[in-house]
Parts: C-alpha cells; structure tokens; sequence
C-alpha cells in the first residue's frame, strides 16, 4: 500500500508560493589545491566541504528551487552539474560555458552578465561563489564584485586560503557579503557533524517524502513525520545502512539529530573518522593509502527512450520506436578499496562529490549503432590478455523491480568486479520505472520487453565469438527472461544443443507453479547448467506472494528438474532492508562467492554447501 504523509497546509504555503533560484560557483584552478599549512587537506578540499553544508540547505524535494553548480579553472575546463530541476537553463549555461571558457571570477562575471543582457539566462536569486583568496589583492576584489550582475539578489562570494585570515566577512554594497575561510578555521569535527546532518536529512527526506527544507535537526519521527514506531525503525535501518552500519538496536533514536549522533559515534568507535572529522578509508578493517580506481566496462542494450535529463541517460519509458533497443558501452569507476557487495555513493548522489578513490559511479557513456557494437564485443573478447578462463565468456545482467537505468549499469558492473569476471559484462535494462510504488507498471513494462529480450539473446548468439553465454537475471527481470526463453525453445523444436553456460536465476519474482509445470520442460535444454536462488527471509517475495495469490519462484523450495535449488535462507539479512533480504545475490559475500564458482562450473557438492532433502528432492544451503 502507498505510504502518505500528511503536511499540513501552511506548512506547504512557503513551497507554494516561492520559487527560488541559486548558482553555486566553484574555483577550481591551481591556487585552490595548495595544501593547507595546518593538515592534509587541500584549499578545495575544505571549500567543497563548506559548499557540501551549503547544498544541504537546499529543498530538494521542492520542485520550485532551482539549482545549478558551475565548476571553472585556470586550465578553461568547465562542467555544470544539476542539483534539482531546471534543466533549461543548465543547458545554456553549459553551452555559454563552453564557448567563453572563465578562466578567473572576472570572467566569470563578464559571462554571466553577458548572457542574461541577451536575456538567455535568468538573473539567479542568490549567486554564491567559492574561490581563493591568494588569487586577488582586496582591491582587485572589490572591483570585480562591481560586476555582479545588476538585480540578483544576494551575491556571497567565499574566499578560502590555506592561512588564517583576520576578517570573517565585510559587505562591500548591498546584498553582497565576501567572507573568509581558512582550511582549519572551523573545527573539523563540528564540520563534520554539520555535513552529516545534511545527509541524513536528505536520506530522511527520500524516504519519507518529507520536505527538506522543513527538516531541521530536533525534527521527530513520529510527532513531526508521523510514522509509527515500526515505519521510524525501519527508516533508521535504511538510513544507517548507507554508513555499513547496524541499526540502533538499544539506543533511543527519535529524532534526525540522534540518528547523527548515533552514526557519527558508531562511524568513531570503528575507526572510521577521526576526531578531527577526516574520513578514513580501510579495506577489511585496516587502514589504507587511497589508490587509484579501476574502470569496469559495462556492454548494454536497453528498450528505454533516451532520457531529456542528462545524468539518467535512458528513461522508464518504452521506446515505441520502430527500432526500440539501443546498444552502448559504459564505463564505470569503481575504488580499488571497495569493499564486495557495497555500492560506495557520493554526498546526496550529486556528481560534485564523486571521487574515484572512494566512490562507484559511470564515469562514461558510448552510445552505439548495432554493427559497432557487436564488433567492440567481438574486439573485447580477442583481445584479452588474461590467462582467466572465462576470459572469452559473456555474463548478460537483466535487473528486477525498482531499477533506474544507471542504477542497473553500475550493479552490472559491481557485479562483474566483485566476481572476479575477465570477460564481457553485459546488461538488459528494460523500462523500470524507478519508483518504489509502481510494481504494476513494472510488471507490465517487463512483460512487454520478452520480444525485444529473445531478439538481443539471438543476436548474442549468432553475432559476437563468445566462448560461453551466461545470464544472470534478479527479481522481475524473470518476466521478461523467461518469456523471452520460452519463445526461444519454442522456436527451436526438436534441437536440444545447450546455447548458453549457466542460466542464474535470483530470487526471480515469477509464478512458481506455472515455471516449474509448463515453462521449466521446454526451456531446460537451452542451459548447460541451471541455478536457482531462493531464501524464505525475502519480504519482497512474500508481499509478491500475497499480491500476487501464487507463490513465488524466488521462495524456498520448488524444486525444478534439471535445476539446481540454492538456498539463502540461513544468510542473516536486515529485514527491513531491501538490498540485504531482495537483493541478497549481489550484497551478501557468501552469496557472491557461491555465484562465482557456479559462474565456473564447480558443482554444488564442491561449494561448501550443505545437502538438503524435500521429499524425494535435493536442495543446497549456503551456511552463514
């Protein structure tokens, strides 16, 4: 059922009546990475975090705030990220950016004033810019701020330097504050008290559908949000995880500051900042150098029309086109450090924040016409040096519910770094909607993909020099898979060659009785290998079952001939976490490991699995 959350009425009249309009200006050039003479950090560094407590202020939920961070440095490289609506006027900046390049803030300036006398931007209601103060004499400053454009209405510019500095801030004309910053001048732990703060609000926030920007600290969860006391444990659960964290099992947490101070406690006592704020990152519990990242290439095909909004590259639309699926590479950065299950995310998901020392993001996308991409396939799969063998097989994702386009590409690519796979990883990504409370529509969209799947699975067979073909698909993503097998074998008649290696279902939402009695027979020649996940700690399932009135393929058991039936119930999940007990195949370390060895045809009795019998039937369990 769709959770509501009731706001009173003048609660909403602020968000109503106002539409606010900000542009966030980072320097980005030389003098801003100096180190600071007090610590490790940079000059940007200690900007970025300011700005990082200054974006938290921001009404993300509200669809009236505009937003945009504009990046410049002295090599004239630029990048514009958006931060909420108001895709328009990124676009323009990005293109005035691109054809002007700033180099210093009185380019900047001139840029802005320039394109809004054109009247191709809008004047910001609030410009803030974050730049250094070693770059500018004062009295060169105060002449630059004359060419704040005319009508914005506040104007902050930040000037941080790795010294300390005498002022705090001056206002040299109306509406137009210039403050100082020093890497140190604030304490480190307070900072990082304040950052956090940001974030957890911005987690609370999605969750709830609670507006931002009435979200304060002392907000209550069941007084000020109105959820219960199950609906606020499970919302600290969720959040917490975020952190690799458990949830507060004996710890009174009521409101959005005790869930701070719990996280920050538990982030302390496990090594995991310092008392000065500095985040440490570790790989198995020890400390380690930050290294380099490694780019895991990701092959797509997906039936989703391109997306308007940069940062989702494909919609949760179909695409009606008379050629409905797109090729393409992506390449996804992931941190040598990452720990196996874990998808690292940036501060609030904002670009800005993505490091590839710490954090998992698609850091390219290649969009292909359908020779290209079956010859980069081909070209890939040649030119392997590794002496793996799986080096020439192809491992095809298909993701399940509740997927948005990006989300699928960087869980394939989590996936194939975390098994270890040396060959090509490959993603389906049919038109999920994305949201939490469209399942039908889901349903829908993946049953409508089970053509554009049987043709792509073809096409995979007949066109690229694969070794083996294996697919691994998870929850829903079986509506389309199956369907697709299903028309496959029917296609075939009587020939019984295997066409691909394993065939890995993952806790598949899909009517048990219906695969094992009428589908199972005819598909089961297409696979060398099947396997089947399952655990009974799965509550997406079991919600699935009810709705649904037929019992799930993804629960424990239905024993299929020809198959072999895994199951996870013995793994502890958080059971109130989505990832952990849905999403068990690519979270849980035991899981991971098993679906390697399957992936290399080790059989079950060599997996350390434990024999299990239903009636006449045998099963496997994976031990905790």
């Amino acid at each position: 059922m769709r959770k509501l959350l009731i706001i009173p009425f003048l609660y909403l009249l602020p968000i109503l009546s106002y539409a606010n309009e900000s542009l966030y200006v980072l320097d980005m050039g030389k003098q801003m990475v100096q180190a600071c003479s007090a610590s490790k950090e940079t000059v940007l560094s200690s900007a970025k975090a300011i700005l990082a407590s200054d974006i938290g202020q921001l009404s993300l939920n509200n669809n009236e705030q505009k937003a945009s961070l504009l990046f410049f440095d002295d090599l004239k490289n630029t990048r514009i990220d958006n931060i909420e609506s108001n895709k328009k006027r990124n676009k323009i900046i990005s293109k005035a950016v691109n054809t002007t390049k700033p180099t210093v803030l009185a380019d900047l300036l001139q840029l802005l004033n320039n394109n809004i006398a054109g009247q191709v931007l809008n004047k910001p209601d609030n410009l803030i810019i974050y730049t250094s103060n070693t770059t500018y004499q004062l009295t060169d400053l105060l002449t630059d701020v004359k060419m704040v454009p005319d009508g914005v209405g506040t104007t902050e510019i930040k000037l941080f330097s790795s010294e300390p500095l005498l002022p705090d801030s001056f206002s040299p004309a109306e509406n137009i504050k210039i403050s100082f910053y020093s890497c140190r001048e604030q304490d480190g732990w307070k900072l990082y008290l304040q950052m956090l703060e940001k974030e957890v609000a911005g987690y609370v926030s999605e969750f709830t559908g609670y507006p931002l920007n009435l979200l304060t600290g002392a907000s209550r969860f069941n007084h000020d949000l109105g959820l219960g006391s199950f609906e606020a444990y499970q919302l600290q659960a969720e959040v917490v995880e975020n952190y690799r964290l458990d949830p507060p099992m004996k710890v009174e947490v009521n409101t959005v500051n005790d869930l701070v101070k719990y996280i920050s406690q538990s982030q302390l006592n496990k090594g995991r900042v310092t008392e000065d704020g500095d985040e440490i990152r570790s790989r198995g519990g020890e400390a380690v150098e930050p290294e380099e990242s490694y780019v895991q290439t990701v092959f797509y095909a997906t039936n989703r029309t391109e997306s308007t909004e940069t940062d989702l590259i494909y919609s949760g639309q179909r695409d009606l086109s008379g050629s409905p699926v797109k090729y393409g590479v992506c390449n996804v950065s992931i941190p040598k450090n990452h720990k196996k299950g874990v998808i690292e995310k940036p501060l609030m998901g904002l670009k800005f924040f993505q490091d590839p020392k710490k954090h998992v993001y698609i850091s390219s996308v290649e969009k292909l016409v359908p020779t290209e991409f079956f010859e980069k396939i081909n070209t890939h799969l040649s030119d392997s040096d590794s002496s793996d063998d799986m080096r020439e097989d192809i491992v095809i994702f298909i993701h399940g519910f509740n997927v948005k386009f990006k989300n699928a590409v960087i869980r394939t690519a989590q996936l194939a770094y975390d098994t270890g796979f040396e060959g090509v990883p490959m993603l389906f990504s049919w038109p999920s909607d994305g949201e939490l409370f469209e399942y039908m529509s889901d349903r829908e969209d993946a049953t409508w993909s089970v053509q554009h799947v049987e043709d792509f699975l073809t096409d995979i067979v007949d066109k690229t020099d694969a070794k083996r073909i294996h697919i691994v698909a998870h929850s829903m993503g079986h509506q389309a898979l199956i369907g697709a097998l299903n028309q496959m074998a029917l296609k075939r008649g009587e020939e019984t060659a295997p066409v691909f290696g394993n065939i890995i279902f993952a806790a598949p939402d899909y009517d048990a009785e219906l695969f094992k009695h009428q589908i199972a027979p005819n598909v089961v020649t297409l696979a060398e290998n099947w396997t089947l996940y399952t655990s009974e700690k799965d509550a997406a399932l079991n919600i699935s079952t009810t709705f649904n009135s037929i019992k799930r393929l993804g629960l424990p058991v239905t024993n299929v001939a020809d198959m072999t039936v895994v199951d996870a119930s013995d793994i502890e999940v958080t059971p109130w976490s989505v990832p952990e007990f849905h999403s068990y195949y690519a979270t849980k370390q035991n899981v991971i490991d098993d679906i390697i060895k399957t992936l290399r045809g080790i059989k079950p009795e060599n997996r350390k699995l434990k024999a299990m019998k239903q009636s006449q039937y045998k099963y496997w369990q994976i031990l905790q």
